[in-house]
Parts: C-alpha cells; sequence; structure tokens
C-alpha cells in the first residue's frame, strides 16, 4: 500500500510544453486561467497574471486540453 502512495505522489501534474518568443516554457495546466486566439498567436493567461505568447496554432494543444479532467 505504501508503494502505491508513493507513486501516487511522485507524478507530476499535467503540463505543456509552449514555443514562445524566449523559448520553451513548461506550464501545468492547472496554472491556466484561459486561452486567447488572435490572428495567428495564441495567448496563455495565466492565474499568476503572467500572458505568455506563441505562434504555433491553438490546435497544437487541442488534445492535450480536451483530454484533461483538470482545465475543463
Amino acid at each position: 500500500m505504501e508503494e502505491c502512495v508513493v507513486v501516487f505522489n511522485s507524478q507530476e501534474p499535467e503540463h505543456l510544453i509552449l514555443k514562445t518568443l524566449g523559448g520553451y516554457q513548461k506550464i501545468y495546466l492547472h496554472d491556466i486561467e484561459y486561452i486567447e486566439a488572435q490572428n495567428k498567436r495564441v495567448f496563455f493567461f495565466m492565474k499568476s497574471g503572467q500572458v505568455l505568447e506563441v505562434t504555433q496554432p491553438l490546435y497544437t494543444y487541442e488534445k492535450k486540453l480536451l483530454d484533461s479532467k483538470v482545465f475543463f
């Protein structure tokens, strides 16, 4: 039983790797407030107030977000 608890606690929260203008950035799905797409750019608005701009289209992230129980 203790082994199961250790394995469960060691799992990392769901996340995305974003390609931003400043490089790659790892964000956790539970930290996303909302996402906005404008003119071939996607903006991730974080709960901390930070806004991350990516140039990849929104569909790049759709499957991971839709499969997540954390984001929706």
